[in-house]
């Protein structure tokens, strides 16, 4: 009797355990929404939103740090949404063995944050990048200033690729990773063409450092003649005896400037982001200034701004016949220069400072994670339902290795329930 009732309690200890699997098929757990099995790792990162807005098709800055099982020249990255459908649109814009500066566009930058899989460990994998997948259709001309030497490339769809003039020097430490320098005594700038290119909205923004504020003004990037029909320009306009510039973003009537200046006055030697925006729809504060990601002024001139021939200038403008053919120009550093034809908004703009200023504040990695091993087989296991019955004196109607009911409890009378 007592080796019957090990037997019976074994058996119900068997019966519990398996019973809640259902078709008693035991297989193991696969991680769920990995991207693709040629991809040895990957890892989450977080993006914080800076404002209370959702950016929708964000070009987020992202530097990322090399790691154990990259190719070196960063080639096997790929970037996807949180749930693995959608591969994300990236750039490179430079990289060395310890990290690379990536811009990757985020269809979706909700708040407060965002995450996506960043994949990599793949030694077969070619480059995946996109450049003019990330920049929206708004953007009308993206330059990071990173070339060695030569051609200032675009990044968007439209390649307004600038020339270099009279010995710009190229690939020097910028805000983000190389810049151009400018020496107004060597009357150096870009000339970006596009005479032709008119803009009812716009945004302009740039990355700035003065190596002396003062003496003249001094163009960051311009569409005009100077000083009669200046369709646009952003430009630093030194202050009165303080030796410090105050910064204009303004177009130019009939000799007559209208737009915004700034309430603050920069000094020299420092990074400073300028964004100036025009709304040719608004009928209030359709002029407004960003300095570091905060709007500093805004202005409202209702006057529609006048069309010229010029070509787009960067650290200079266009002096319209006269010799030499530009002026004012830039004395310091440029880095990141944009052209919108919207009105980018304030959240926007600061999203654009806050990731290049603290990008450890805005973008967290969450640690490598190997793929997982394949999934085991399927195992089915069939326990000896007769045998089982036979013992506990239940009356087994089913197929070995189903789920069998106690007719006991449907008919008292049956066979083998009487005590």
């Amino acid at each position: 009797m007592k080796s019957t009732l090990n037997i019976l309690f074994v058996l119900f200890i068997s019966i519990t355990i398996l019973m809640p699997l259902g078709s008693l098929n035991i297989t193991s757990v696969y991680a769920d929404n990995w991207w693709n099995d040629e991809w040895a790792y990957r890892e989450q990162i977080t993006i914080a939103n800076a404002g209370t807005t959702i950016l929708i098709n964000y070009p987020a800055y992202i530097q990322v740090p090399y790691k154990t099982g990259m190719q070196t020249d960063y080639d096997d990255l790929r970037f996807t949404t949180a749930d693995g459908a959608l591969v994300l649109d990236y750039e490179i814009e430079y990289f060395d063995s310890t990290n690379a500066h990536i811009w990757v566009r985020i269809p979706s930058l909700t708040v407060p944050n965002v995450s996506i899989w960043m994949y990599y460990g793949n030694d077969a994998a070619t480059s995946g990048q996109n450049p003019t997948g990330v920049w929206d259709s708004n953007h009308i001309g993206v330059w990071h200033m990173s070339e060695n030497s030569g051609t200032i490339y675009d990044s968007t769809i439209n390649n307004i690729d600038g020339t270099p003039f009279n010995g710009v020097n190229q690939n020097i430490n910028g805000a983000i990773d190389g810049a151009d320098s400018f020496n107004r005594n060597n009357s150096q700038y870009i000339n970006l063409g596009r005479n032709n290119l008119h803009l009812s909205s716009l945004t302009v923004s740039a990355w700035v450092y003065m190596t002396a504020a003062g003496g003249t003004d001094k163009q960051i990037v311009s569409k005009g003649h100077r000083g009669s029909n200046t369709e646009w320009e952003l430009k630093a306009i030194p202050q009165e005896n303080s030796g410090r510039d105050i910064i204009t973003f303004r177009f130019w009537v009939n000799n007559s400037a209208r737009g915004v200046v700034s309430t603050t006055a920069l000094s020299a030697g420092q990074w400073h982001y300028l964004v100036g925006t025009y709304n040719a729809s608004a009928t209030n504060n359709n002029f407004k200034l960003y300095i570091d990601g905060v709007l500093n002024n805004s202005n409202t001139n209702l006057t529609p701004k006048t069309q010229t021939d010029a070509n787009i200038s960067i650290a200079a403008v266009h002096s319209q016949s006269m010799t030499p053919n530009h002026l004012q120009y830039w004395n310091g550093v440029l880095d990141e220069i944009r052209i919108s034809d919207v009105p980018r908004s304030a959240d926007w703009i600061k999203q654009s400072y806050s990731m290049v200023n603290d990008q450890s504040g805005y973008v967290a990695f969450g640690g490598s994670i190997p793929k997982p091993n394949p999934p085991l087989p399927q195992i089915k296991r069939e326990l000896p339902m007769d045998q089982i019955s036979r013992i506990l004196g239940i009356s087994n109607s089913k197929p070995t290795g189903e789920f069998i009911q106690n007719n006991c409890i449907e008919d008292p009378e049956a066979e083998g329930c009487k005590q």
